[in-house]
This record gives structure tokens, sequence and C-alpha cells, in this order.
């Protein structure tokens, strides 16, 4: 009798003379997938925003290195989001090389090539204008990050009390006098901040199709321009001391000079008594004793000699300042900048690899820059948005969230309105190690940069709110 074979049976397979069937064999478990350690310096792969930590040996990030990390950041948001055909360090060399060749040619030129139509040449002309605009506008907005950093720095120094989102977990110590309000005192610890730059690509920042965020953990916190006075705070002290010791010497030789004139006065004095009672003896005395006195005077007194002023006693040797930390050379520091670039690449390229990468296709469109900072924040290439700030909030708790940094920390700037919909939050911390060792913060600590009030209302200048720069980014395709 025939057997039946289902249909979906694999098939018989007949092996020499023998009606053996093998059987099919069996599938092997998929193998699992190794997961590798990252470098050092980034984020486990846990995480959906990377953290690039500095390899650094201050325990704060400068302005000039945050300023450095955000133009870097936003080259990178420009290529990955197809703003631009190439990175833009690329386009920057390509401009050079195009201006160099049509201007240092010494060279016969070639003949020229047969005239484009008017649609390719409109196009190059388009491509290079967009190009050379979207460099100015990079090179500006480069430019205004250094001193915007410095004027977010001292903004911060002067605000007495923080709200728990720019409070940073980097603690340093503070051996030197310090002004805050024109009082002089002197500082235990301070903090360092935390400060947040948004790059929004969109046709508006209400209306923006992605939303990367930067979080700086442990920015340098000082008001710039006194370095001079806080430093040599300590020698005015001193100096004041020393004029004091000298008016109270002073005044102790004046005393004993006093003294001597009036000891001199009384032996002058004692002196005149003596010869006058000398000559009373000598008037019952005969002629002869009065000639031979008269040839023969009676020996002046000499005057008593004046005590010597006693020597003054030596001031006491003062101590000496402590020492200002050295400066890094300019090639150090443009070294410390240039693998902080690279650094933040590799964070980037291994979060893509992970699944959490920038890239995605976009077309091109404006590209708006936000900062987060005080109200007393003053800058002339940023403009308050503080119609935004609800909607910026949002952002940055969700960004916190996404990152695993969010806690129940207070908004300063209210309600935070946050959006189920929409494009997700991306971004990137920067710590260094002072907040790699500590870990999360204490997000009921309301410290911040200095003095701090831990109870009490915040002061309209401490409200943080969201800055627009001024500028303008559009991006382009053709090239």
């Amino acid at each position: 009798m025939p057997l039946i074979r289902s249909a979906t049976a694999p098939p018989e397979v007949v092996s020499g003379s023998s009606n053996l069937i093998s059987k099919p064999k069996e599938q092997l478990p998929p193998p699992e997938p190794t997961t590798t350690t990252p470098c050092t310096g980034t984020t486990p792969p846990s995480r959906r925003i990377p953290t690039a930590y500095l390899q650094q040996t201050t325990s704060t990030i400068s302005d000039v290195m945050a300023a450095t990390l955000s133009a870097a950041l936003l080259g990178h948001v420009l290529f990955l989001k197809n703003q631009i055909p190439l990175p833009i360090m690329q386009l920057a060399r390509l401009a050079n090389v195009k201006t160099s060749t049509t201007t240092n040619s010494t060279t016969k030129p070639p003949p020229p090539p047969p005239p484009p139509s008017n649609h390719t040449a409109t196009t190059k002309r388009s491509a290079s204008k967009h190009r050379t605009d979207l460099l100015a506008s990079f090179d500006t907005l480069s430019s205004h990050l250094c001193t915007t950093f410095t004027a977010l720095s001292t903004a911060l120094a002067r605000c007495k009390r923080l709200d728990g989102v720019s409070t940073s977990s980097v603690v340093v110590s503070a051996e030197v006098l310090e002004t805050r309000g024109g009082v002089r005192e002197r500082g235990g610890t301070k903090r360092g901040a935390r400060v947040y730059v948004a790059i929004l690509v969109g046709p508006s920042v209400g209306s923006a199709k992605c939303r990367v965020v930067l979080g700086v953990d442990g920015l340098e916190v000082k008001v710039w321009g006194e370095r001079e006075e806080i430093g040599g705070s300590g020698d005015g002290d001193e100096d004041e001391k020393e004029e004091e010791e000298e008016e109270s010497e002073g005044g102790e030789r004046e005393n004993e000079e006093d003294e001597d004139e009036d000891e001199d006065d009384e032996a002058v004095e004692e002196e005149e008594e003596e010869e006058w009672n000398e000559e009373d003896d000598n008037e019952g005395e005969d002629e002869d004793n009065e000639d031979q006195n008269a040839t023969h005077p009676p020996p002046s007194p000499s005057p008593s000699p004046s005590p010597s002023l006693s020597p003054s006693p030596l001031p006491s040797p003062t101590p000496d300042p402590p020492p200002q930390p050295q400066q890094p050379s300019h090639a150090e520091l443009q070294r410390a900048l240039t693998t902080a670039e690279r650094l933040l690449s590799r964070t980037l390229a291994l979060a893509d690899a992970d699944g959490y990468g920038l890239a995605s296709d976009m077309a091109p469109t404006q590209t708006h820059i936000l900062i987060r900072a005080p109200r007393r924040f003053s800058h002339p290439a940023w403009i308050p948005k503080q119609s935004m700030n609800r909607v910026m909030e949002g952002v940055l708790e969700a960004f916190l969230e996404e990152s695993g940094e969010f806690g129940g920390v207070g908004f300063s700037g209210g309600k935070a309105k946050t959006s189920k919909r929409g494009p997700k939050v991306e971004g990137v911390w920067v710590k260094c190690q002072g907040a790699a060792a500590e870990g999360k913060r204490d997000n009921h600590d309301s410290g911040g940069g200095g003095n701090r009030e831990e109870e009490g209302e915040m002061e309209e200048g401490d409200e943080m709110i969201w800055w627009c720069w001024e500028g303008r980014i559009v991006g382009f395709s053709d090239w």
C-alpha cells in the first residue's frame, strides 16, 4: 500500500540502492549577539542619549571647550540630517580650493568649455551662493559661541539660586577670596553648572521636525573680568596690615621722642638750680678766690647723654599668596580641543552603531540654535524667546528622561509642556571627570555656582528662559 506523503513534507533522499529516507537536519539556534564594550570616554549602549566624558585634568569645562563642542555638534547635525551634501570642514576646504584656483592661476588658462545651458549655470550659481552663505553663518556662530559661554558663565555666577535642572554634580574647592555682589567672602566649595544648547531643524522653532539637545555638565562658573581683583584681594589685605603696623610703629617712635625731650628739659632745670646755689655760697669768699675762680672758671657741666632710642621691632613676615594655577599654552589648548572633538565624533559613531544615531533623511530647511540661560544673561547675538519657554522646557524634560537624568527636578519656567506627538528628542551629554566619578547628582541640592539661597523665592534675574540666535542657517543639497 503506498504511503501518502504530505505536500509540505521534505523530499525523500535515496542513497545508493537502499530505500533509506534521511531526515532533515535540525536547525541550530541563532548565535547570541556579541556585545562589544565601548571605548573609554563614552557611555554604555543601554542609554538612548550617549555621553562623552572628557579626559582632562580639571574638574570643570571651560567656556572655550563648551563653545568648540557646540559648534562641532552643529556640524555633525547638519550633515547627518541631510542639510549639507558634505561635512562642514570639507565644504570649507572645497570653497577655499575653488577660490585659490580662480585667483592664483598663473599658467595659461585652458580653452573654455562649451557654454552650459541656462539651467545648469543657474544651478551652479545658486549652489555656490548657498554654500557661501552657510559657511559665513557657521563661522559667525562659532565666533559668537565663544563669547556666549563666557557671558553665560558670568550670568550663572551672579545668580543667587539655580533650579534643579541647571545644578551640576561637579564640586570644586574654592580656597581664594571671591567677590559676590561687592562683598568679599571666603568660599568653601562651589559647583559647576549644567547648560543646554538646542538645535532645531525645521521651518520654525515651533514646527521643528528634528530636535537635538546638547547637555554640558560642569561648566566653569565665575565672573569674568574680575580675575585680577579676586587674585589681588589677599595682597590688598596684606598691604592694609602693613600700613597699620607702620602707623603704630611711627606712633611709638613719636612717644619715645617726646619722653626723651621731657627728660632733657628736667636735667637742664636741675643743672641751673645747682649753678645758682653755688653762686650764693661763693659770695662770702675773698677776692682772691673770686679772682682765682674768675681766672679758672669751674668746668661747665657736661650735658647728660640722651638715652638711645629703642630699636623698632621688625615687621612680622607675611605669608606668600597661594600660587595661581598655570594657564595652558596655546598648543596645549588646541590639542585638548582637537581631542574633545574626536571624542564627540567617536561617541556619535558608537551611538549610531547601537541604533541611537542622529542620521535621518530630511529635506533642506532652516536650522535654529537656542540656549537656556538666566534672564540676566546679556549678549547682542541672542534674542529672548519667552513665548517658546513651555515648549522648550518640554523638549528638555524629554531629553532628561531619555538620558536617565530626570529625577523630579523642578523647572524655573513653570510647568513644562510635554508633547507625546512630534519627533523624538535626540542629543548627547558632555561631562568631565568630576561628573563621571560622582555619578548622578543630588536632585534636592540647590547648590549652583557659588553662594546659593537654600530657601526663598527665586529672583527675576535668576529665572531660566530660552534664547535664540539671531542668525540664519539654511541647508542646501546642490553643490
